[in-house]
């Protein structure tokens, strides 16, 4: 019987890139192209260019469906998506390719239909259409998030509406997203959050402090990182060394030099042992359990280029390894079309 998939995972061989499916099974062959993940359909690509790249999308059924033709590009957000056409000079494009009106020196994904724009280093927001809605003069603009989005004009930092007016003063020193109705703010160097009405849901006493993810949010204070709910409440103490949102229930945590997932209630569940943990979509995340090493050498300066590539596993929400990347370890020449001739075995498992 057919399986189907949900969504799509790069894979890389070297200098090729092929996706699995949830299964572990390859679905669209390696190709030599860079691939990055698919969001809303399409995956950006990276394609050799005359010693470069050059920038373009992969669809779901494994073809090049806008050409390789920007300087850089990101993943696509309610439909559009930014590239560099030139030198400092961006712009979106809709799934077919189509550029839309305007060129802008720096741009934000859309978010709620309106996309952060800059000219000179003035910030606006822009429509679908490539239109200035709100007119630039902002120094920092960030996404909509609840019909609101962080902004600053004079190095302070509140929210704007959708049509430009101060909704919250900008009073703090940063500030995060509005998530379930609350957002961390930085007041007198510590952060805490605060709802619409500016009331303090949480007092400003985290070294740092991020959004909301699935009712929980990462904070720092002089312990570590740890975890707080809507109200405040720690579901993790901060004691651990860095961490990562949650996402479908878990989150990642670094314990020492070892990443591994922590549920809700803050408990491990797959231990610390990755050198890197991503969020889990799907299902499966993304997990880097050891390193290449190429060396090149420089004849005119006699001088070496290092380059570290991460080997990366996927693993289902129980730790287990549903994707495996071909180990040639122990001394064993990689395949020429590979690309590297000088691997280095990295130890991981140890918690």
């Amino acid at each position: 019987m057919t399986r189907t998939y949900q969504r799509l995972y790069p894979v890389h061989f070297g200098n090729r890139t092929g996706y699995i499916d949830q299964h572990g099974e390859i679905v669209i062959s390696p190709k030599p192209f860079l691939g990055h993940d698919f969001h809303d359909g399409f995956a950006v690509v990276e394609v050799p260019d005359h010693g470069e790249f050059a920038y373009g999308f992969l669809n779901e059924a494994g073809r090049i469906a806008i050409r390789a033709r920007f300087l850089w590009a990101d993943a696509f957000h309610e439909g559009f998506a930014r590239v560099e056409l030139k030198h400092d000079c961006f712009s979106f494009v809709d799934p077919h390719g189509q550029p839309t009106p305007g060129n802008f020196t720096a741009l934000r994904n859309f978010s709620e239909g309106l996309a952060a724009a800059s000219t000179n280093g003035h910030w606006g927001y822009i429509d679908s259409s490539g239109q200035f809605v709100i007119q630039p003069g902002l120094l920092h603009a960030g996404q909509f998030s609840e019909g609101l989005a962080a902004a600053t004009v004079s190095g302070r930092a509140g929210f704007i509406d959708r049509t430009g007016k101060w909704a919250i003063k900008d009073n703090y020193e940063q500030a995060w997203p509005f998530r379930a109705g609350r957002a961390a703010v930085q007041i007198n160097n510590f952060f805490g959050y605060i709802d619409r009405s500016e009331k303090w849901i949480v007092k400003p006493i985290f070294e740092f402090a991020w959004p909301h993810y699935e009712g929980l949010a990462h904070v720092v204070d002089a312990a570590g990182h740890g975890f707080i709910d809507l109200a405040g409440n720690s579901v993790a103490a901060p004691h651990f060394d860095d961490a990562r949102d949650f996402s479908e229930g878990l989150a990642a945590v670094k314990v020492g030099k070892k990443w591994g997932y922590i549920d809700a209630r803050g408990t491990l569940v797959i231990r610390p042992q990755f050198l890197e943990a991503e969020p889990f979509h799907h299902g499966i995340a993304r997990v880097v359990v050891d390193e290449m090493v190429q060396t090149t050498e420089i004849a005119e300066t006699h001088t070496e280029n290092v380059e570290r590539v991460p080997i990366c596993n996927y693993i289902d929400k129980v730790g287990q390894t549903i994707w495996k990347w071909p180990s040639f370890f122990n001394n064993a020449p990689y395949p020429r079309d590979i690309g590297y001739r000088t691997p280095r075995a990295v130890t991981v498992g140890a918690a």
